[in-house]
């Protein structure tokens, strides 16, 4: 993990102080800005979760007197740990961490303050020219899955249980994301696969039409991933988790006006993540095909309340069902606190928007 986190902070360090936007943070009148800690989940920083760090060039960060250093975690477990250990102040763990072991009576530490994710980004997908045309059709196939005890297997074997079949009439693969997934449905070593949906556009993108599956009812309801500290960072640093949520909310709306310009600063942060393998026109339409699928996930459009982050507390009882804890988990809102929510939202949307739409990063 520190390895990792070592080599994209020296690539984003190194690229940031070209982008023209924002206030710098290496002003020399300014006051020293707090280095904090974030942890995302996957091996890299890809451009699905753009929110989480362009507010750093863009000087969102800044404004709340942060330098937050971007490290990256295998999954939303490693996230969680990350977190509990102190190594960072604040990631998007998935809830599992939190309510698995709630399950068994033992209380983690953690709690969601912020909802990144405002639906599920989990899919099942097969070849458009499958036989395969839903749920119930996967008993006795072989499904493909990021890796074991991924919340891409949790779906999965949820889904076949909405629809009647037992999740041991299916075989899971662990076949990670992006290429080897799509390699694994191409040469029929999987009949369908459980991913995310950035891995669909990717495998389309290289030449495999895909079909999603409808999800039950139950999968409609899920909510994805929060942002989320210790219990103690909420009770004792109560101005820096807002202003990191805070930022990341900026950065959400700079996103959603401005697609291509939140592309660019971040491939300017991560040059790395560029596609090497395309034409640059070909890359940045790829990458646009993925902000488009994730504007559906970062949206507040149908939220009940019009509040960057907000979770609706009726939410968590189809996600404990989806994780198959009824009656095993007490008071399950308890993982998420909207205490700071006001605070998260107290900046001024329109003003972010025109920012975005007038902005012209250097290529």
């Amino acid at each position: 993990m520190k390895l990792r986190r070592l080599a994209w902070m020296v690539l984003a360090l190194a690229s940031i102080s070209s982008l023209p936007a924002g206030p710098s943070v290496f002003a020399a009148d300014a006051e020293p800005l707090r280095r904090v800690e974030f942890v995302s989940g996957g091996l890299v920083p890809t451009v699905a979760n753009v929110p989480l760090w362009i507010g750093k060039p863009l000087g969102y960060f800044a404004e709340e007197g942060l330098d937050p250093n971007f490290f990256f975690a295998r999954g939303g477990t490693e996230v969680a740990q990350a977190i509990l250990t102190g190594q960072a102040v604040m990631g998007i763990p998935t809830v599992d961490p939190m309510l698995i072991p709630a399950s068994r009576g033992v209380e983690v530490g953690l709690v969601g303050v912020y909802l990144y994710f405002q639906k599920n980004i989990y899919q099942i997908a097969v070849p458009k020219e499958s036989p395969i045309t839903e749920i119930g059709q996967l008993k006795g196939k072989r499904i493909g899955v990021i890796s074991f005890g991924n919340p891409s297997e949790l779906y999965a074997k949820a889904a076949l249980r909405e629809v009647g079949v037992d999740p041991a009439e299916a075989t899971f693969l662990p076949l990670g994301v992006q290429e080897q997934a799509g390699a694994a449905l191409r040469s029929g070593q999987v009949d369908a696969i459980s991913n995310v949906d950035f891995t669909f556009i990717a495998i389309e993108s290289a030449g495999m039409p895909l079909r999603v599956l409808q999800p039950p009812p139950l999968l409609a309801k899920l909510f994805g991933q929060p942002l989320a500290v210790r219990r103690d960072s909420l009770r004792d640093d109560r101005r820096t988790v807002a202003g990191l949520a805070r930022a990341v909310a900026k950065a959400t709306v700079f996103t959603l006006a401005n697609p291509e310009a939140a592309v660019r600063v971040h491939w300017k942060m991560f040059p790395e993540s560029r596609p090497k393998n395309k034409a640059p026109a070909e890359a940045l339409k790829d990458a646009l095909k993925i902000l488009a699928s994730r504007a559906k996930v970062w949206s507040i459009d149908d939220a009940p309340i019009h509040k960057w982050g907000y979770l609706d507390p009726g939410r968590w009882d189809p996600m404990v069902r989806f994780l198959g804890l009824e009656g095993k988990v007490k008071d399950p809102q308890r993982f998420f606190t909207d205490a700071l929510l006001d605070e998260i939202n107290q900046f001024d949307e329109a003003k972010i928007r025109e920012q975005a739409r007038a902005f012209r990063p250097a290529d």
